[in-house]
């Protein structure tokens, strides 16, 4: 069973997330979770490139509103 789902917009990726309270079976299950993990991660060249656009570009828009809401602005 995998942890992990990814959803996509217009070819980027737009959302990871991994379930860390999932139940655990035994030892290795973990261990399994976090390859899958990775495996999924590796599938889209360019994530953290991608990732930090969207911090830097949340980060601009916050000192434009001067902390105030910034969703309208994304």
């Amino acid at each position: 069973m995998s942890i992990v789902t990814c959803r996509q917009k217009a070819g980027m990726v737009e959302e990871i997330r991994v379930d860390f309270l999932a139940h655990v079976d035994n030892e290795e299950d973990p261990h399994h979770r976090t390859v899958d993990a990775c495996q999924t991660i590796r599938k889209y060249p360019g994530i953290f490139e991608q990732m930090r656009r969207s911090v830097m570009r949340r980060v601009d828009a916050c000192f434009e509103s001067r902390g105030g809401n910034i969703e309208h602005l994304l």
